[in-house]
């Protein structure tokens, strides 16, 4: 893995991240963390940063932004 992968997957930069979008378009958390396959009190500590999510949920965060991202820019229906 290459540092700029890393970087993608540091949970301080996936998780201020995917707060902007729940903010930005009012998303629900619950509706994240079951996306996610987690509790949403783990999603809150989460996005709390009381608690970093593993490798995996690291890696479907990412994902999760990456299509968000794909969806504002118009490059996919939403």
């Amino acid at each position: 893995m290459n540092t700029k992968e890393l970087i993608n997957l540091s949970p301080e930069v996936l998780l201020a991240s995917l707060k902007r979008y729940i903010i930005k378009y009012k998303l629900k958390q619950i509706d994240i963390a079951n996306v996610l396959g987690v509790a949403p009190g783990t999603l809150s500590r989460y996005l709390n940063n009381k608690r970093y999510p593993s490798r995996h949920q690291a890696e479907k965060i990412r994902e999760m932004i990456k299509e968000l991202m794909e969806i504002e820019n118009g490059n996919i229906d939403s």
